[in-house]
């Protein structure tokens, strides 16, 4: 059942990274990636704050990680992690795009996206 939950944020754990994802799993380990020709996304800060908001240690969250099978995120946390990020870059996240995350470079990729990098 909480597996059905969790696909509903995060989409089927099965399914492999994206290419988009692993352009974004390169850039994100140089400083920052370029959102638009005035900002910088920091990679390091928003490492910081999504390990924060799921309640994990740091270096817990790496690249290759899954949110959900190997760090327990679940369906509520998984919303809170949406709402931080709604709140501190600006942007809506619809339920489908929310879908799209498994790993942290996944979230770099929808910021981008967003934030019309």
């Amino acid at each position: 059942m909480w597996a059905q939950e969790f696909q509903v944020f995060f989409g089927d754990p099965t399914t492999s990274v994206s290419e988009g994802s692993n352009k974004s799993r390169e850039l994100a380990r140089g400083k920052g990636i370029p959102v638009s020709a005035e900002t910088t996304l920091d990679v390091s800060e928003l490492r910081e704050l999504v390990a924060d908001t799921l309640d994990v240690e740091l270096s817990a969250l790496t690249d290759d990680v899954l949110l959900i099978e190997e760090l327990g995120v679940d369906s509520v946390v998984a919303l809170e992690l949406a709402v931080t990020l709604e709140q501190r870059f600006g942007i809506k996240i619809p339920e489908e795009e929310l879908g799209t995350v498994r790993r942290f470079p996944d979230i770099l990729d929808l910021l981008s996206r967003k934030l019309g990098g």
